[in-house]
C-alpha cells in the first residue's frame, strides 16, 4: 500500500490549475480572433474567412498607385493572395475620357469582368496593398452594375494577410480559359455628374442644403494648403463641402483594420453630418477612388437605401481643373 504524500497532491492540483489556465486563455484567445465588428452581409470578410475559402472564391487585387514610379501589376506579380487575379480599374474604365479610371459603360464592364472569369453567382473578394485605398472603387462598381452581386472588402487588404503570415504566392496568375456570364443592370443613382455637383453647390448657396459633399482627400488638399498630386488642379474644396481623409476610416496601428462602427460614426459627427438625412449624399476625392472608401463608412453604418448616397465620378481631378467651378481654401 502506497504511502498518502501530500506533495504528490500539491503537486497534480498546480498541473490541473495550469492546463486549466492554458485552456481559459486559448478560449479567450480564439473568442478574441473570431470576434468581429463587421459580417460578410456588411460586404467585409477578414482573412480567416478568406483563408478557409482558397479555391472557392473569386480574389481580386484591386490596387492602384498615385505614384507613377510603383507599377501595381508589377507588384501582383511579385506578391499576392494565392489564387488571386488583377482587377485593373485604370483598364475597367472608360478610357475615351481624359479624365482617370472613369465609370466604364455597363456593356464594356460586363466584357471585362467577364473576360476575367466572373459569373454573377460568384462569391467576389477585393482588397489592395495599401490596406484600404482602392479595392472599395472596385466594390462599388460591382454594386453599381450589379446591386446582388456578392463582392466583399477584405479587411485590412495585403498588410493584415501578411502580418496574420498567410500564405502568398507569386509569379503569372493563371490563365482564364472559361469566360464568366455577368448580368449587369446599372444603378445611376450611387453616380453624379459635374453638372449635378454644380446643382448641389447653388441648393447649398440658396440654404435648401446645409451641406453639398463630402471630400476624401486629405486635409491639407482641402485646405488648400497642400498642393494637389495631379499637375493643373488647384488646391480646396466646393463651397459647402466636409472633409473626412479617407485615410481616418482605417487604423494603420491595427494592420489598417477598418475602424469599429463607433469610431466610423464619430467621423461623420465630428462634421455634423447625419447619416439619417432624407438627402442623398455625395462623396467626392480626386478622381473618384477614395470617395468610394468613405461610401463604404457610410454603407457599413447601415445607410443603404437605394438612391441614398452617390459618388462623383469625375471628383477633384474634374472639378479643380475648369476654370469656371466655384472652390474655396480654408481661412
Amino acid at each position: 500500500m502506497r504511502k498518502y504524500n501530500p506533495r504528490s497532491r500539491n503537486l497534480i492540483i498546480g498541473m490541473l490549475a495550469s492546463f486549466r489556465s492554458i485552456a481559459l486563455k486559448s478560449t479567450r484567445l480564439n473568442f478574441a480572433r473570431a470576434m468581429s465588428y463587421y459580417t460578410p452581409a456588411d460586404g467585409v470578410v477578414d482573412p480567416e474567412w478568406l483563408q478557409q475559402r482558397l479555391g472557392k472564391v473569386r480574389i481580386f487585387d484591386a490596387t492602384l498607385h498615385l505614384d507613377p514610379k510603383r507599377n501595381a501589376k508589377k507588384e501582383f506579380t511579385e506578391k499576392r493572395i494565392p489564387g488571386a487575379q488583377f482587377f485593373d480599374i485604370d483598364a475597367v474604365a472608360d478610357c475615351q475620357l481624359k479624365l482617370p479610371h472613369m465609370l466604364p459603360s455597363p456593356t464594356y464592364f460586363k466584357q471585362c469582368v467577364e473576360n476575367m472569369g466572373i459569373n454573377d453567382t460568384d462569391e467576389i473578394v477585393v482588397y489592395d496593398t495599401h490596406g484600404l485605398f482602392s479595392a472599395t472603387r472596385a466594390w462599388w462598381m460591382f454594386r453599381l452594375f450589379n446591386k446582388n452581386a456578392k463582392v466583399y472588402v477584405l479587411n485590412g487588404g495585403l498588410p493584415r494577410w501578411e502580418s496574420e503570415k498567410r500564405p502568398l504566392e507569386s509569379g503569372e496568375a493563371a490563365p482564364v480559359t472559361t469566360p464568366g456570364h455577368f448580368y449587369v443592370n446599372p444603378d445611376y443613382s450611387m453616380v453624379r455628374t459635374l453638372d449635378q455637383v454644380l446643382d448641389l453647390i447653388d441648393e447649398y448657396k440658396q440654404g435648401k442644403i446645409d451641406f453639398t459633399v463630402i471630400d476624401a482627400r486629405p486635409k491639407g488638399r482641402f485646405d488648400g494648403t497642400v498642393p494637389e498630386a495631379r499637375p493643373g488642379l488647384t488646391s480646396g474644396h466646393m463651397p459647402g463641402s466636409r472633409n473626412i481623409p479617407f485615410s481616418c476610416v482605417a487604423n494603420p496601428e491595427k494592420n489598417f483594420e477598418i475602424r469599429p462602427p463607433e469610431e466610423l460614426a464619430k467621423l461623420f459627427a465630428d462634421i455634423k453630418v447625419d447619416l439619417h438625412r432624407k438627402e442623398p449624399i455625395v462623396f467626392s476625392c480626386g478622381s473618384g477612388t477614395t470617395a468610394c472608401v468613405d461610401y463604404f463608412a457610410a454603407h457599413l453604418l447601415k445607410r443603404r437605401e437605394p438612391g441614398s448616397m452617390a459618388v462623383y465620378d469625375g471628383s477633384w481631378a474634374e472639378y479643380g481643373g475648369k476654370s469656371y467651378t466655384p472652390y474655396e481654401k480654408t481661412k
